[in-house]
């Protein structure tokens, strides 16, 4: 999806037979890093990009590369990390089902009500649980709170919105798409490898939060030489899975040295030199932009303010 939809050389345009050139491809701003072979780039600023469940995985990537230089290890990557960031990326488990009841029932972003009042009352009914059962799991070491935690949302909380999805509402591409394909009635497909997904799930370690790691990263600064890494978060307002409100909260509520700030820092319109609409606010260190009419691949839903957005980041912008 991200190769033909995002980031990739080439876009999947709809009604098209062929791909078309992405004028706004990855490889406009890549690098390669072994620095022992072109070490006249190893002076270039580094930005760790990750998506979705890549949430999961960058923040604790970094925090093992901070951690293994402050013991001086003899493998220490001391390259110019400059910046994370985090696309519609998850850090929390507990915080897309926080932002569910807003998202589905409040008419966040440029949709309506989704789902009808009877649901709608059990999901408000929910968030309590919610927040005692991410504090469940955010404080265990052992990860049994972080699966009872995703146990209870599945069953709880997400099943209002499968229910229109399900039903057709909410996706209306697979209709067409299966016509395109001309696939037989019978065909099945699985994107992932379930009894592979399945073990991992089981290991518990798939719904841990990763905000302490991120915290981490983001005061790297006050340890001297350890490094000075600001992290963006874009984030599209149409997307349910991870949710805008919830990552609204989830940000609100991370423990670092600058959460006061950034608390009290104020939301602000997209300027519009950025070619979207939407929501940010900075404090510097850490910036949140919120993108309107993008879903869960927002460099692929808004392709050229996406393009702007990373393109100011690059030079510094999104400061406050």
């Amino acid at each position: 999806m991200g190769l033909f939809n995002e980031m990739g050389a080439c876009w999947l345009e709809p009604g098209a037979d062929a791909t078309v050139p992405n004028e706004f491809a990855w490889n406009s701003n890549a690098s390669v890093l072994f620095e022992e072979v072109f070490p006249d780039r190893a002076h270039l600023p580094i930005h760790i990009a990750a998506e979705s469940y890549g949430g999961h995985y960058a923040p604790v990537y970094l925090d093992h590369i901070l951690e293994s230089r402050r013991l001086r290890s003899r493998d220490a990557f001391w390259g110019k990390i400059s910046s994370l960031m985090l696309v519609d990326a998850v850090i929390d488990v507990a915080a897309p089902a926080v932002g569910a009841y807003e998202f589905l029932c409040k008419g966040f972003g440029h949709h309506g009500k989704i789902i009808n009042d009877t649901a709608c009352e059990a999901l408000r009914l929910s968030v309590p649980k919610i927040l005692e059962l991410g504090r469940d799991c955010d404080a265990g070491d052992d990860g049994y709170g972080c699966y009872g935690l995703e146990a209870y949302l599945e069953e709880e909380v997400h099943p209002y919105f499968y229910e229109e999805v399900e039903a057709g509402k909410r996706n209306p591409f697979n209709a067409h798409v299966e016509k395109a394909l001309d696939l037989p009635y019978s065909f099945v497909f699985e994107d992932v490898d379930l009894a592979l997904n399945s073990a991992y799930t089981r290991s518990k370690d798939s719904f841990r939060p990763t905000s302490r790691e991120l915290a981490r990263v983001l005061d790297a600064h006050r340890t001297s030489n350890l490094g000075d890494i600001r992290a963006l978060v874009l984030q599209g307002n149409e997307d349910y899975i991870v949710n805008t409100p919830g990552n609204m909260w989830a940000y609100d509520n991370l423990r670092w040295s600058g959460l006061a700030d950034y608390r009290l820092a104020p939301w602000r319109e997209l300027p519009e030199r950025m070619a979207a609409t939407g929501l940010w606010k900075s404090s510097g260190r850490l910036a949140f932009v919120a993108v309107d009419g993008a879903g869960h691949t927002v460099p692929g839903d808004v392709r050229d303010g996406s393009y702007r957005i990373a393109q100011e980041w690059f030079q510094g912008g999104w400061r406050a």
